[in-house]
């Protein structure tokens, strides 16, 4: 019972956000683990 709504999570938001890291790690030639730095609603409040 657990699999079902986890594979739905796992497809509607995790791949696209993985998608999105990747991405965004490419375009700034830059390691995926930097890719969030770039956007500032990543980045949370200091």
């Amino acid at each position: 019972a657990f699999l079902i709504p986890y594979f739905c999570v796992y497809f509607l938001i995790g791949t696209p956000l993985y998608f999105l890291e990747l991405s965004l790690g490419q375009f700034g030639s830059r390691g995926t683990t930097v890719a969030f730095k770039m956007t500032r609603m990543f980045k949370g409040k200091r």
